[in-house]
């Protein structure tokens, strides 16, 4: 089944955010996306192994370290010390297991002999703790898969109350401004002007959300407008349908991914991108 072009950008960056997409296949077959051989065999390999119990926890532990390293964690602005995101109660409630399990290792092997009183309370501890990660995980993936939808009725009652469609449009313009002269800098120039729109996209998402993650710069009235502070890959693609790439009789070789950020990163610092977003330096 074919999806349109935005509604399948949208669900890519939804997934970003699963911590198990093994268990969501139909939704990347969608999406035309596969794993890799290893990834693929990976929860099997678990179920197979000798603690797989253990196994998967680490799993867990390690994906949902990676979601939030990517920048991708839900809510993750929202988020506090004393109310933690659902991811951050994932990554905390795994700690605490390894740690449990630790103990629990050293107390089987002291106290066998005297009945395992001691060891039994443990494992109910331990039992308690896989609840709240399982239960965390589930919610996570939940939220990933249904969040855009979900979401922006809390942003527009809660968070960021809107007056209609015209001022909000207003608020973002000098974004979308900012999006459309980094795709005309990129035609403009000779060896990059056979960049295909969504590669440009791609760069030009990875950049705003790497400025908006920097300082302060969440904050800037322009990006507020956005739930992840940076518009969305979909968002921008939206915005390059206007954009005419050059007619070149010669039709250059595409380039690389890694070049047109580079000349995208040489060209947009910090301190430009904040000029242009029309933000006090």
């Amino acid at each position: 089944m074919k999806i349109p072009l935005k509604v399948k950008m949208n669900r890519v960056d939804d997934i970003k955010r699963i911590l198990l997409p093994e268990m969501v296949s139909e939704m990347l077959k969608l999406v035309d996306d596969t794993f890799s051989e290893e990834e693929q065999n990976q929860l099997d390999l678990i179920k197979g192994s000798d603690a797989p119990g253990i196994g998967f926890i680490k799993l867990v532990g390690t994906r949902a370290n990676e979601v939030r390293s990517s920048g991708n964690e839900l809510y993750a602005d929202r988020a506090s010390k004393h109310q933690p995101s659902q991811l951050g109660l994932v990554i905390d409630n795994t700690n605490i297991f390894m740690r449990q399990a630790e103990t629990l290792h050293h107390q089987l092997t002291a106290v066998i002999k005297e009945g395992g009183v001691e060891a039994l309370k443990q494992v109910d501890i331990i039992i308690e703790t896989v609840f709240h990660i399982g239960y965390y995980a589930g919610s996570n993936d939940s939220l990933a898969i249904t969040d855009r939808y979900t979401n922006a009725g809390y942003t527009t009652k809660v968070t960021q109350p809107q007056r209609g469609g015209q001022s909000k449009a207003k608020a973002i313009d000098p974004v979308k401004q900012l999006v459309c002269e980094m795709a005309n800098h990129i035609y403009q120039n000779q060896s990059l002007s056979n960049t295909p729109k969504l590669m440009l996209g791609g760069a030009i998402y990875s950049l705003l959300r790497g400025f908006s993650q920097k300082g302060d710069n969440k904050n800037i009235p322009s990006l507020i407008k956005f739930v992840s502070r940076s518009p969305e890959h979909a968002t921008i693609n939206s915005w390059l349908k206007g954009i005419k790439k050059p007619n070149n009789l010669l039709q250059p070789p595409k380039p690389s991914l890694s070049a047109v950020q580079q000349a995208l990163n040489t060209a947009y610092t910090m301190q430009k991108i904040k000029s242009a977003l029309k933000c006090n330096i």
